[in-house]
């Protein structure tokens, strides 16, 4: 007879306290306080919302679900300067930026945002700028001009990873300090449209070009390190969350792809919710360890796109059904 363990490769643990975390997802356990088997399901979705104001892709992006922001972008045929607002229910107009631009380059809060590279017409540029949440004002100039930059941090802790020169994929990482650029550790091959998230000294490189790739490296500051791939390969996907729990969503892959994939630090998962419809070159976030994510804008076939989704995921303890005994029927006539 088999057993639980030959099963499923898991023990049934006895615990006093309940399991609260992703990579539990599908193990039982005997809370021994409670004195009942419980197990955990972690449910994901997306769900649609409202869209932004001017329809583009190519963005920049900042900010969580709640309190997010897009700027620049391709409104197809050209670039913009638009921002806009997000409070988790509808996009508000924010202030322009200086320049207009595309394929940049943007990280930090609704209120503390940073856009460096892109192009603000057929050549790279190195200008940056800075949000306040009402207004752009200059910052400094990013080293090495690129456009499709994997990105990520805060205002004062940023970080520019790879991106494309003009003439070739660049390995050029970049830090920002709110005031001035200043080289990290060198990306380990050129790479441009990756996804970057988490923060300037725990931070994810994913996939990109050239070609469509599934590679994954986390950087800790000064240099980088492989990780397990994505089971997709893929460029131009939207990411959210930070280098311990992560998703990705959409891109070319090597078509467009509703396709998501989740990250528990370890491993990429295919995550069983999807885009509602294919694109890639979204604006996402957030910023931070949470998962709660968005993808607005976009390109999809065979235009762009305004629509917003929402990713969400949530973990739930089940207590496992049990039999007690009750009151006897009464006898029948």
């Amino acid at each position: 007879m088999s057993t639980y363990k030959n099963l499923i490769g898991k023990d049934v643990n006895f615990l006093t306290t309940d399991l609260d975390n992703a990579q539990a997802e599908g193990q039982i356990w005997y809370n021994s306080t409670s004195n009942v088997f419980k197990n955990l399901i972690v449910s994901e979705a997306f769900s649609s919302a409202a869209p932004i104001g001017t329809a583009r892709y190519t963005l920049g992006v900042a900010g969580t679900q709640t309190a997010g922001l897009l700027f620049a972008g391709d409104t197809f045929p050209g670039p913009s300067a638009l921002t806009e607002e997000y409070n988790g229910y509808g996009w508000t107009n924010g202030g322009s930026m200086s320049t207009a631009r595309r394929s940049v380059g943007g990280f930090g809060t609704q209120t503390a945002a940073v856009v460096t590279g892109g192009n603000p017409g057929p050549s790279v540029t190195t200008a940056t700028e800075e949000y306040d949440g009402s207004s752009w004002t200059g910052g400094g100039a990013i080293g090495t001009g690129r456009r499709n930059i994997g990105s990520a941090g805060i205002l004062t802790a940023g970080l520019a990873i790879g991106g494309y020169t003009g003439t070739a994929q660049s390995t050029s990482v970049e830090h920002y300090n709110g005031t001035s650029w200043t080289a990290g550790g060198a990306f380990p091959s050129g790479v441009s449209s990756n996804s970057g998230m988490g923060t300037q000294t725990a931070a994810l490189s994913v996939g990109g070009n050239p070609g469509q790739q599934s590679i994954n490296f986390k950087y800790d500051g000064s240099s980088w390190t492989a990780l397990n791939p994505t089971n997709t390969v893929r460029a131009n996907t939207q990411s959210g969350g930070d280098s311990a729990l992560a998703v990705i969503m959409g891109g070319y892959a090597p078509s467009k792809t509703t396709a998501t994939e989740t990250w528990d630090g370890t491993n990429w998962s295919t995550s069983s919710a999807t885009l509602a419809t294919a694109k890639t070159q979204m604006g996402t976030g957030p910023v931070g360890s949470s998962i709660a994510s968005f993808g607005a804008g976009g390109y999809t076939a065979p235009g762009i796109t305004s629509g917003t989704e929402e990713f969400n995921r949530s973990l739930n303890v089940i207590t496992a059904a049990a039999w007690s005994s009750g009151g006897n029927l009464n006898s029948g006539g």
